[in-house]
């Protein structure tokens, strides 16, 4: 992947994981955007672990959802069409 693991966690107006700081200084986030922010790599990987559940006919999603599971994905890897 791309994007720096977390777990990540809000410290003020900084973001931060093991090896990574984010914002700072100006920079302003409302409490849901944080929380939003610091969750988003458990939610990656949530949805990945839900879709390959369907992939190996486990579970049976929607094939509209399934769709809108994919393009989230795309989207959080920097793969979107």
């Amino acid at each position: 992947m791309k994007y720096s693991q977390g777990p990540w966690k809000w410290e003020g107006k900084v973001l931060c994981n093991e090896k990574n700081i984010v914002g700072g200084g100006d920079w302003d986030f409302s409490d849901a955007n944080k929380r939003l922010i610091a969750a988003a790599p458990e939610l990656l990987g949530v949805l990945q672990l839900i879709l390959s559940y369907h992939e190996d006919g486990n579970c049976q999603l929607h094939k509209e959802d399934v769709a809108l599971a994919r393009a989230a994905i795309a989207k959080a890897i920097g793969e979107e069409e």
